[in-house]
């Protein structure tokens, strides 16, 4: 269930990504959005790892989590 609620909530960040991260441009919260809307329309939750790995990649900041 743990599991289940955090790529949850992975999706979630993917689909909905803050507007205060400075280093997101609009082409990849797009990119994040479109992956994202997939697997959150069809509730398809399990191993988000292409939103994991874009997120990585492009060092995304959660505020709820590391602040600015």
């Amino acid at each position: 269930m743990i599991d289940y609620i955090r790529n949850f909530e992975t999706v979630l960040n993917g689909y909905y990504p803050t507007a205060s991260d400075i280093r997101l441009n609009s082409p990849k919260r797009n990119m994040m959005r479109l992956l994202s809307g997939l697997r959150y329309k069809m509730n398809f939750y399990r191993f988000p790892m292409e939103i994991k790995l874009l997120q990585r990649i492009w060092k995304y900041r959660q505020p709820e989590i590391q602040g600015f």
